[in-house]
């Protein structure tokens, strides 16, 4: 076993060569950090908890849309790597990750210069050197597919599909009891296709007993199979509800990385509850109406892609290549809401979820979210909610 100087050496190889934060932990004590490019905070505060929880020899954890950590384990010591982005982050994403963090407003540029120089790898060539180092750190091999979710899951799952076939074509039951989750399943999609969380959380409470699909003799492990079944079919549901198909997708990965932590099938159940919940609220931020348009969604995908930036009708309608009377009208008609007053809705939303979940000044929550200035912020926080900011943040 390597010893913690050695480790610290690795990391800061691996640091410069590849041009990614490492981190040294031992037990859950940070012994050092090597963050090649200059940041005013560490973006590894945002999941740290999360990334020390990982226990296997290497390990990765998805932690945002197109962001992911990966972790090598030797004994009580510990090398986190990252946060890596898989390609460059929307401007949005980065804001929203300074406002979490922190960051001032006059530090933000200086933030967004940082996360950007990071160089953004595949997660396979990052799992890959994460094998080398551990061998190097313990010198214990890791093979690949112990190490990607994706892969264990599906071969698992194809494994006991193959054998469910050959034990029911030569052992035919005399009554079979059927599969009823297909009801089930059928009433989730539709829920998180049109955005209805509220309804959705009423089902779950009221929902009957089903007969699951038997994916492995293990509990947990059917369980975890089981999980990873379903967020590949409501994040499918999402995309068809409208939602950005790479936010569907990064959003399963980080669940599914979530479901891997667990350690009881009771953990499983209530991330499969969350996971639902948040996709049908996801989608329901963009779907105005029962049945919104391309036009309709595009607006409130630019929207929400945008929050952290002055947002302009002339700037929607010049992203959607159609003109701003036309938006605007159109717009009107089908969600019966004027466009620049959906925008200051959605504006309000963001705020609320700084003021709730940081500290951040209102002042710098004004500047994060693009208005002129504060005083314009409360007016318009205080039309939408009949209180400032500051009582909102007092009540809460």
């Amino acid at each position: 076993m390597m010893d913690l100087d050695g480790l610290d050496y690795l990391a800061t190889s691996l640091a410069s060569i590849a041009v990614v934060p490492v981190h040294v932990y031992q037990g859950e004590k940070l012994v050092s950090a090597h963050i090649p490019v200059r940041l005013p905070a560490d973006p590894l505060a945002l999941c740290e908890q999360d990334a020390l929880a990982l226990a296997s020899p290497v390990g990765y954890l998805s932690v945002g849309d197109s962001l992911y950590v990966g972790v090598v384990c030797a004994g009580d010591t510990r090398l986190v790597v990252g946060p890596i982005p898989e390609a460059p982050l929307p401007a949005a994403q980065v804001t929203q990750m300074a406002a979490q963090l922190g960051v001032s407003p006059a530090d933000l540029p200086q933030f967004q210069e940082g996360i950007c120089s990071l160089t953004p790898l595949p997660l396979l060539t990052t799992v890959q050197v994460l094998c080398a180092v551990a061998f190097a750190a313990t010198g214990e091999k890791v093979e690949l597919d112990r190490v990607l979710v994706h892969d264990d899951a599906q071969r698992t799952i194809g494994s006991n599909l193959v054998n469910e076939e050959f034990h029911a074509a030569e052992f035919p039951e005399e009554k079979s009891l059927g599969n009823s989750s297909l009801k089930v399943e059928q009433v989730l999609c539709d829920l998180v296709r049109q955005g209805r969380p509220d309804e959705l959380r009423a089902y779950f409470s009221a929902l009957p007993s089903f007969r699951a699909g038997v994916l492995s003799p293990n509990l947990l492990r059917n369980a975890k199979d089981t999980f990873v079944t379903s967020v590949t079919v409501v994040s499918r549901a999402a995309i068809a509800g409208g939602m950005n198909a790479d936010e569907a997708f990064s959003l399963s990965d980080s669940y599914i990385n979530r479901c891997e932590l667990a350690s009881d099938t009771q953990q499983v159940s209530e991330l499969g509850y969350h996971m639902a919940v948040e996709y049908a609220e996801r989608v329901g931020h963009l779907r105005l109406g029962e049945d919104p348009s391309q036009l309709v969604l595009g607006v409130t995908n630019y929207v929400r892609s945008h929050i952290f930036e002055p947002i302009r009708t002339e700037d929607v309608a010049q992203a959607l290549f159609v003109s701003r009377g036309f938006l605007s009208s159109r717009f009107k008609r089908e969600t019966g809401m004027g466009l620049a007053d959906y925008i200051r809705r959605e504006k309000v939303a963001e705020a609320k979820s700084l003021l709730r979940n940081t500290e951040q000044s209102i002042l710098d929550i004004s500047t994060y979210l693009g208005f002129c200035s504060q005083s314009h912020f409360n007016a318009v926080f205080k039309r939408e909610t009949g209180m400032t900011p500051r009582e909102w943040r007092l009540q809460e």
